[in-house]
């Protein structure tokens, strides 16, 4: 399940007013709503994360919300498709949960693109459910594009698969892992300087753990990365 909902949600991000208006927390040097900055070599890309309320679960677990119920729908994943695809072209990731490989995929196929690839999140502890045997314990994150990595042999290898527990205790059902959001990063290239729109940032989860993760890179010589804007909570 997603770190999706919060008051006054929209599929572009937090505080959003209308249901196509950009993500409010882009991760974004330049962008005041909260980012960073590194000087590093090569130009920058714009990527998108999307962890929606997953298929058929929506109203039952965001029923206070009142858009929740949208991602209970086709329409509702189709939407969010086709502005992944068309606004994201250097590359996104999305969330779902494993039956929808199967039942909202196929739906989605004239309009997913034919390079989407299939990322597994394993989780070595997860929440049984009762009557549901065998559980449910890995979910899939598409993903497109991003930057290449380096060819050298000495380069870090990403691996399309995860292991790591669930999140407890976070004060939202669905709230990723901070080493699931650094993998998510990984997965697509991602870089001090990029921009990553967070278009459910839930918890505010991916933020800090970009944030983090600019602190650890040291792609060129200089100052440490700046936040830019208030931080996301």
């Amino acid at each position: 399940m997603s770190d999706a909902i919060c008051p006054d949600l929209g599929p572009g991000g937090r505080r959003c007013e209308r249901w196509n208006q950009p993500a409010a927390h882009a991760i974004d040097g330049m962008h005041q709503a909260g980012g960073v900055t590194w000087p590093y070599a090569g130009g920058s890309m714009r990527l998108a994360f999307a962890d929606p309320p997953y298929y058929g679960r929506a109203a039952r677990y965001y029923a206070e919300h009142p858009d929740a119920a949208v991602y209970d729908t086709l329409g509702g994943h189709r939407d969010l498709l086709q502005r992944l695809v068309g606004d994201y072209p250097d590359g996104w990731a999305l969330c779902m949960a494993s039956p929808d490989l199967l039942r909202l995929v196929p739906a989605l196929a004239d309009i997913m693109p034919g390079d989407v690839r299939v990322a597994a999140w394993c989780k070595p502890f997860a929440s049984f459910k009762p009557g549901v045997n065998p559980a449910y314990t890995w979910e899939p994150v598409l993903f497109r594009g991003g930057r290449q990595h380096g060819a050298r042999a000495d380069a870090l290898t990403v691996k399309d698969h995860l292991a790591e527990r669930i999140t407890l205790r976070r004060g939202l059902t669905g709230a990723k892992p901070d080493a699931f959001n650094r993998w998510v990063l990984d997965l697509l290239g991602w870089q001090p300087g990029d921009v990553l729109d967070d278009l459910f940032p839930g918890t505010g989860g991916m933020a800090a753990t970009a944030r983090r993760a600019a602190g650890e890179m040291r792609l060129e010589p200089g100052p440490a990365p700046e936040v830019l804007g208030e931080a996301v909570r």
